[in-house]
């Protein structure tokens, strides 16, 4: 019993340490991606936010 008790806090552990490790390198990737992203997005976002009569009298002030 011992020693399967140990085996499986084993897995646990490693499975933990491999999921935050994979977390970590998600998060970088995300981030990387978003960097190279950032601008065409707020533009896609801006030209989306303009199909309002709202949005398009507060872009001509600008």
């Amino acid at each position: 019993m011992r020693v399967s008790d140990r085996s499986l806090n084993c897995r646990g552990l490693n499975s933990g340490r491999f999921l935050w490790e994979r977390a970590c390198s998600r998060r970088r990737s995300v981030m990387q991606r978003t960097g190279c992203l950032t601008r065409p997005l707020r533009e896609q976002a801006r030209s989306h936010n303009c199909r309002s009569a709202r949005h398009q009298k507060w872009r001509a002030v600008f």
